[in-house]
């Protein structure tokens, strides 16, 4: 990876920790209106275009999980409308936006716009993920999602987030809401008797056990399962994965339907970055050299040899990066 892309690396990292730590403190003290409010800027944010425009092909099913009152609670833990859900669903709006792959969710829709765009933009879309947690399995809307997601042969990821207050798996109980709604679809009970199955598979006679990623008691707030996430989201839309791939004349279509501004766009991006990425390893190399001559200043090289020596192998590392990132960004213009 690039200099650029290492350190837009290690900037995501720190923010996913920060995020992780905010969410084990929300766990216990709540999500505010206001903290609810910043999640919803940000996914809207992600939306660079008119949301009739914006079709990505990764979309997000979660429940937000209000712990209030209203909900069973002895008081109002969570403000209106907020809860975990979306700070879950955010963590992974984030790692999906640092690797350059656009997403949807509810959360990504504007106040006054239709809730129905939502299943506008599943049908249009190659992969679900499905954030679960208690709430999740107690939400009929989920579940209408996942039915929704098997009917357009959406490859769908169950992510586990958050298990029940007992440390059970969510769900694991009987998921009340679900078995509710399948019971009322009748004229589409195979998808949904086959949705309840892709995430409760049978585990003995009495039991189910819950088919997700991670399997529990762990879950993904944990970095490195984020990572492998994205890798293996972009395998799916990539279609070197065991995901849905497009036949020819939608991957055509798909193509042209951004037109020749689309690509042009592209270009000029690439060669941004690549400018970047020349500043950024030209800056670096001059902090090189100005730390060799601060050591050849202080006349004592033998004392600071180990420091030089890195300093060159710094440089050297950087050079070979550079050219790398030249060599591999003009071969990428080429090829477009």
């Amino acid at each position: 990876a690039g200099l650029e892309a290492q350190l837009r690396t290690v900037r995501g990292m720190l923010m996913e920790a920060d995020s992780i730590e905010q969410i084990k403190r929300q766990t216990k003290d709540g999500v505010t209106p206001e903290e609810g409010q910043v999640v919803r800027n940000y996914c809207q944010s992600q939306v660079d275009k008119p949301i009739d425009e914006y079709w990505p092909r990764v979309i997000i099913s979660y429940a937000t999980g209000t712990r209030d009152k209203w909900h069973g609670y002895e008081h109002d833990l969570d403000g209106e409308g907020c809860g975990l859900g979306m700070k879950y669903c955010q963590l992974v709006v984030r790692q999906l936006e640092r690797a350059g792959i656009q997403c949807f969710s509810g959360l990504h829709v504007a106040g006054g716009n239709n809730w129905r765009i939502y299943f506008e933009k599943l049908q249009q879309c190659d992969v679900m993920l499905a954030i679960m947690s208690p709430a999740f399995f107690e939400s009929g809307p989920c579940f209408e999602e996942q039915v929704e997601a098997r009917r357009h042969g959406l490859k769908v990821i169950p992510l586990l987030f958050q298990l029940e207050e007992d440390g059970s798996p969510p769900g694991s109980k009987g998921g009340q809401k679900w078995v509710e709604e399948y019971e009322g679809k009748q004229a589409q009970s195979e998808v949904a008797r086959d949705t309840l199955a892709s995430f409760r598979v049978h585990f003995n006679v009495d039991e189910l056990k819950l088919n997700s990623e991670p399997a529990p008691p762990n879950t993904m707030l944990n970095s490195d399962l984020l990572g492998k996430l994205v890798k293996r989201v972009r395998r799916m839309l990539d279609g070197s994965d065991t995901g849905r791939r497009l036949p020819l004349s939608e991957a055509v279509e798909r193509r042209a339907s951004g037109g020749e501004q689309a690509h042009t766009t592209e270009l000029a991006n690439m060669a941004k970055q690549l400018q970047a990425r020349t500043d950024e390893l030209a800056n670096m190399t001059k902090q090189c050299e100005e730390s060799r001559a601060r050591v050849a200043l202080e006349g004592s090289v033998s004392a600071h040899q180990v420091e030089l020596e890195e300093a060159h192998g710094e440089m050297a590392e950087l050079e070979a990066k550079k050219e790398g990132e030249l060599a591999a960004f003009e071969k990428q213009l080429a090829e477009m």
